[in-house]
């Protein structure tokens, strides 16, 4: 009986994760926000949390000195974070799952990539 009730605690915290998996987006943070500062409010601060971020990549690169491998990397991320916010609309969101989920896993992998090139040349 032990292990029945494990596995249904597991089944629990694993099945919001399953469902950001499929691209549902139902009950996440994205959703908290939107439901109280409005669906273009939750766009606004989706931007502006890429922004800050983009510039925190950047002041960290310069403040540890790292080379243009380092920029390059940061330079592509930058461009994924344009294309996600291009892909996805308030008045269109059929794309949420591809865009903030599939471009942030290329976001991460161009900033870690320009980081290994910096520091390893």
């Amino acid at each position: 009986l032990d292990e029945v009730g494990h596995f249904v605690q597991q089944i629990r915290v694993l099945a919001p994760h399953a469902a950001l998996l499929r691209g549902d987006v139902g009950g996440c943070v994205a959703d908290q926000r939107a439901a109280r500062f409005g669906v273009r409010g939750a766009f606004a601060a989706a931007r502006a949390m890429d922004v800050a971020a983009a510039a925190a990549l950047v002041a960290l690169g310069a403040a540890l000195g790292l080379g243009w491998p380092y920029f390059a990397g940061c330079a592509a991320a930058f461009a994924g974070l344009a294309c996600k916010h291009a892909m996805v609309s308030p008045a269109d969101m059929s794309r949420m799952g591809a865009a903030f989920f599939r471009i942030n896993a290329f976001v991460s992998a161009a900033v870690m990539a320009g980081t290994l090139a910096a520091v390893l040349t």
